[in-house]
């Protein structure tokens, strides 16, 4: 373990190079799921089908522990000194209403506490954090979709240099402009992806962020594993006096790194379970685990949400592409005016379809019959009277049945 130097200043953010090698690693060891980066828990996830009509909700926590601190180079930490640790409970609202197939406004809110401990004192703080507003789009095609969103958050309260409380949120407004898309590789298996954009104001670091992984469905059940990453792509305006940052979290947040660091940057993995109680009612758990990082906290983080969905009208169905697209296999419900049910019995065995084409040939040689039957007796004698000759037609069919 490397212990970064009291004078050490963080290093120019120049390339995104450093992600590979535990990029590459970490997609050899898993292989599923989702969360998207920096620990934040979404259930209503971007990459989710539209229904016109449909107002969905949900409330998630995310708590969050780490006495360990990324130094400013790949693959090294230190402990924070002192037996020092940082921890805090977030606390989110989000809903989003879909408009149509296409297009869906979204919002949230935030609400944090934090506590920290230096090995002297023990500081504790509460407030809401910010507030956000969206928009997405989705884009469906025969094997995938995509769903490019983006979102702004205002925060709240900003982080005065000289304050006395534990830091419960970044502090600064984020516009963060993404692009997932989802790939319907089976229906027990999807891998998605992200990758986006986080620019933030006062001065910070602008980030880029991306995830890779898939989503698994067993039943009423959704497994999602997912590597997550975010790297600082421009540099804070005290990338050359860090001091003057570290200073506020070493008052403040025990020397935590979880919050107003300088060119922060990220790695995690998160393992997540969603069960459906009903078409409409949904619960989720998880736990998400930093892996590597620079200038940002070492720790861990276990979730939890609960989401519901209200439909304003009925969906649409249909039998087209787009359609079986924008049905929840967990929302269908028959209608028997609207399908074939034909369409979903089982394929019939071999032996039954060979049965099915004799009795179909069986069936065309017999109205061969009837129909030259019929021909020879219209040309029947004249003294042949018409009672005589319906008589004989029902014989014949008599006969062929």
């Amino acid at each position: 373990m490397r212990v970064m130097k009291p004078n050490a200043q963080p290093k120019p953010q120049k390339a995104i190079f450093p992600l590979l090698p535990p990029l590459f690693f970490t997609l050899i060891t898993a292989t599923a799921g989702w969360m998207p980066g920096w620990a934040w828990s979404e259930p209503l996830h971007p990459a989710r089908m539209h229904q016109p009509g449909r107002w969905a909700s949900s409330l998630g926590l995310d708590y969050f522990r780490s006495n360990a601190n990324f130094d400013n180079d790949w693959g090294s930490f230190e402990r924070l000194p002192a037996g020092g640790y940082y921890q805090n409970f977030l606390f989110r609202y989000q809903t989003q209403y879909d408009l149509s197939p296409h297009w869906s406004l979204k919002g949230s809110l935030g609400l944090a506490t934090a506590q920290s401990f230096d090995g002297t004192f023990s500081r504790r703080n509460g407030e809401f954090t910010e507030a956000g507003v969206g928009t997405g789009l989705a884009w469906m095609f025969p094997l995938f979709e995509v769903f490019p969103e983006i979102w702004l958050h205002y925060p709240f309260q900003r982080v005065a240099f000289n304050t006395d409380e534990t830091l419960v949120g970044e502090g600064a407004m984020l516009l963060t402009p993404s692009l997932w898309f989802r790939v319907d590789f089976r229906p027990w298996l999807k891998p998605i992806g992200r990758v986006g954009w986080r620019y933030r104001d006062e001065g910070r670091s602008s980030l880029l962020l991306w995830d890779l992984g898939a989503h698994l469905h067993f039943g009423a059940w959704t497994h999602r594993i997912f590597l997550s990453g975010q790297h600082s792509v421009t540099d804070d305006d005290f990338v050359m006096t860090p001091n003057v940052r570290n200073q506020v979290t070493q008052n403040v947040s025990g020397s935590s790194m979880r919050y107003f660091s300088v060119n922060p940057s990220l790695l995690e993995l998160q393992l997540r379970f969603d069960y459906a109680l009903s078409p409409d009612l949904f619960v989720g758990a998880g736990g998400v685990y930093t892996l590597d990082g620079v200038n940002s906290a070492q720790g861990y983080s276990l979730l939890a949400h609960l989401s519901w969905d209200i439909h304003r009208k009925k969906p649409t169905r249909g039998s087209g592409p787009a359609q079986r697209h924008q049905q929840d296999p967990r929302r269908f419900q028959a209608d028997p005016a609207g399908y074939d049910d034909r369409l979903f019995q089982p394929p019939p065995s071999p032996e039954l379809e060979e049965q099915r084409r004799r009795e179909q040939i069986l069936r065309q040689r017999r109205q061969q019959q009837l129909e030259e039957q019929r021909q020879r007796l219209r040309s029947r004698p004249p003294q042949a009277s018409d009672e005589e000759v319906d008589q004989l037609l029902r014989q014949t069919e008599e006969e062929l049945r």
